[in-house]
């Protein structure tokens, strides 16, 4: 019995951030694009250029979400990102195809490259990479800030940046992590109330190493 798949609606969005909630923890399913808790995976999805309910494509059987992926995309840089594939199913690899057989017409004209980004530990999803040529383009760290280790931070010299700042973190960015989701210039025209840049004029080692993320990129 193959799942249905279906648009991700407004009546299916909750059930759909509880669904991916409930696997992004587990390294084994890990997605980088997505955030680990119901209220910031909402919000993250909320904020999408391209609508939830044109991108996000869901298996669906017994009347039960069994799999997610979802299209961002940029024509600005002619890049797409592939949310997913998040599955919980035994034919996990036939689920991820037809999620993505399905989400692929909503990359809008003009996109060039597409990209995934998974923890070193889910072997299902860069099986899936290769099966449809996706070639490994970096290895980043996924570092952890425990909430206990919040209390060394030196608030004294951790402050919002400003426009002077603007030029180093443009370089630091570009040097460090010159193909991630968001540009340098992208992340400094979203500064608002819920997302802000602090730097850290003092030294202090608080980030911890957690695993290994790989970006997979493939040429359209």
């Amino acid at each position: 019995f193959k799942p249905i798949i279906a648009r991700c609606d407004q009546a299916s969005f909750e059930a759909m951030v509880a669904f991916i909630a409930s696997l992004n923890g587990n390294a084994e399913d890990h997605i980088g694009y997505f955030d680990a808790s119901v209220d910031d995976i909402a919000r993250s999805l909320r904020s999408l250029s391209l609508p939830v309910d044109e991108g996000f494509r869901l298996a669906i059987q017994h009347g039960q979400i069994v799999g997610v992926l979802g299209i961002e995309a940029d024509p600005e840089i002619g890049r797409a990102w592939i949310y997913g594939p998040l599955v919980r199913h035994p034919q996990w690899m036939a689920v991820a195809d037809q999620l993505y057989a399905a989400a692929l017409p909503a990359i809008p004209p003009g996109i060039h490259q597409q990209q995934m980004f998974c923890d070193g530990r889910n072997r299902n999803c860069q099986a899936f990479a290769a099966r449809h040529g996706f070639d490994l383009l970096n290895e980043s760290a996924l570092m952890t800030l425990r909430r206990a280790d919040l209390d060394r931070v030196p608030h004294a010299t951790a402050l919002p940046i400003d426009e002077r700042y603007y030029d180093q973190f443009s370089d630091l960015h570009s040097r460090l992590m010159p193909n991630t989701y968001f540009t340098a210039q992208q992340l400094l025209d979203r500064l608002d109330a819920d997302l802000s840049l602090i730097h850290i004029s003092e030294p202090t080692r608080l980030l911890s190493h957690s695993s290994a993320v790989f970006c997979l990129n493939k040429k359209t």
